[in-house]
C-alpha cells in the first residue's frame, strides 16, 4: 500500500473473482486496519506478547500493534498511532537491544538478530532458497572478490547524517579508514577496496554475519527486521510532535511530550551518553532520527513521501554529498510507484494506473 497506494482486493473466501479493479486509498488502508485488530484480538486471547524460542521472528501481538502504529502514522491519523504505539511500550514487553553498551550492533548480529527488540523479521538460514541476497546485493566486489553486486552504495549525505560518537554509523556504512571484518580477516578499508562503490561508501548492516563465516555463502542467513521497538518509539514520538503542532510546516517547535520515547532511541545510539538527550524534540530531530536509526530498512524514502518531503529533500541533493545530484519528485504523480504495464495488460485494463484521485491520496 506505501509502494502503490489503493490495491485490488482479492478474497481468499472468493477465488473465483481474480479480476476485480483497484479499491481506493483510503478503502484499502481500512481493510489492513480490519486485518491488523482481527490479527489483535486473535493474540490478545493468547496474551501472545512474546512467542517461545522456535517461532522468534514471528509477528506477535506487539508486531500486530505496532504494525497498526505504523499504518496510522502513513495515515496522518496520530492520535491513532499514539494509543497503538502506546498498547507496545506500555506492554512492558519489549526493549532496546542494549548488549555490551553497543546494542545496535550486537541487534545486526547473528548472536542478535532476534532480540526482544525485533517485533517481526524476515528470518533467513544461509541455507540456498532458504534466505535473501540482501547481503551480496550491498556487498562490494571488489571487497569481496566478484561476489558481491555493490548495489545501493549509501550517499555522503547519509555518512554526514550521523554524529561523531555515533555507534550506528559503522554498523550501517563503512567507508575508507574504517575497519571490516570479512570471512575472518580484518582489515582497514582503503578507497581501492570498494571502488566499485560509486559513492566511495558500502552498507554493512547485514553483513555481520561474514564475521563469522570462513567462506563464501551465497545466501548469508543475515534476517531481515520487518519491525523493531525503535521503530515504534520513533513513531509514538512523531504522534506526539504532530498532535502538538509540530510538523514539516513547523519544525522547530519543541515538544517535551516526545523526549522520553526519542531519547530512549537517541541514547542507545551513543552507549548511554545521557549528555546527548534533547529535552524538547522537533520535528527535524525526528526526521533525522528515524533517518540515521532505521537506514536500510525500508523507511527513507517513504517517510520523505508520507511527511510532504520529498521533493524538497531530492532537489536539494548535491553532486559533493550525492553522485545523482539534485532529483525531480513531482508529489502528483511520484507518490506512488506505476503498476507494471504488464499487470494492467493482464487485467484486461481493469486496473488503472497511477496517478489517480482518491487512488493515489487519501480522499
Amino acid at each position: 500500500a506505501k509502494r502503490y497506494g489503493g490495491l485490488p482486493f482479492n478474497d481468499y473466501n472468493h477465488p473465483e473473482e481474480i479480476n476485480k479493479p483497484r479499491e481506493t486509498k483510503t478503502e484499502t488502508y481500512t481493510r489492513i486496519e480490519a486485518y491488523l485488530k482481527t490479527a489483535i484480538a486473535h493474540y490478545e486471547k493468547q496474551d501472545a506478547w512474546t512467542l517461545e524460542n522456535a517461532d522468534l521472528g514471528r509477528p506477535n501481538l506487539g508486531a500486530a500493534y505496532g504494525l497498526l502504529a505504523k499504518v496510522y502514522a502513513h495515515w496522518g491519523k496520530y492520535a491513532e498511532a499514539k494509543a497503538a504505539a502506546e498498547k507496545v511500550i506500555n506492554s512492558g514487553k519489549y526493549s532496546l537491544d542494549v548488549t555490551n553498551n553497543n546494542g545496535y550492533a550486537h541487534l545486526f548480529s547473528p548472536s542478535g538478530e532476534k532480540h526482544q527488540e525485533v517485533l517481526f523479521n524476515l528470518v533467513n538460514k544461509p541455507i540456498r532458497n532458504q534466505g535473501t541476497v540482501t547481503s551480496v546485493i550491498l556487498l562490494s566486489a571488489t571487497l569481496s572478490g566478484g561476489t558481491g553486486w555493490y548495489y545501493f552504495a549509501p550517499t555522503k549525505s547519509l555518512f554526514d547524517a550521523f554524529e561523531p560518537g555515533d555507534l550506528r554509523r559503522k554498523v550501517t556504512l563503512v567507508g575508507p579508514g574504517d575497519e571490516v571484518n570479512f570471512l575472518g580477516k580484518k582489515q582497514i578499508l582503503a578507497a581501492t577496496d570498494i571502488k566499485d562503490m560509486t559513492t566511495g561508501y558500502m552498507g554493512t548492516k547485514y553483513l555481520a554475519v561474514y564475521n563469522e563465516l570462513t567462506g563464501w555463502n551465497w545466501e548469508s542467513g543475515a534476517d531481515v527486521p520487518l519491525l523493531r521497538y525503535a521503530d515504534v518509539l520513533l513513531i509514538h514520538a512523531e504522534a506526539e510532535i504532530l498532535l502538538a503542532g509540530g510538523g514539516a510546516s513547523n519544525r522547530t517547535l519543541g515538544v517535551p511530550a516526545a523526549a522520553q520515547s526519542f531519547n530512549e532511541v537517541r541514547l542507545r545510539a551513543f552507549g548511554g551518553d545521557g549528555s546527548k538527550a534533547i529535552a524538547a524534540p522537533t520535528f527535524d530531530d525526528l526526521v533525522k532520527e528515524r533517518r540515521c536509526e532505521l537506514a536500510y530498512e525500508d523507511e527513507r524514502h517513504y517517510d520523505l513521501v508520507r511527511w510532504g518531503l520529498a521533493k524538497e529533500v531530492y532537489a536539494a541533493a548535491t553532486t559533493a554529498n550525492d553522485p545523482r545530484g539534485p532529483r525531480t519528485f513531482d508529489p502528483a504523480k511520484d507518490t506512488h510507484f506505476p503498476i507494471p504495464q504488464r499487470e494492467i495488460e493482464n487485467t484486461d485494463y481493469v486496473l488503472v494506473n497511477n496517478p489517480l484521485d482518491g487512488y493515489s491520496n487519501f480522499k
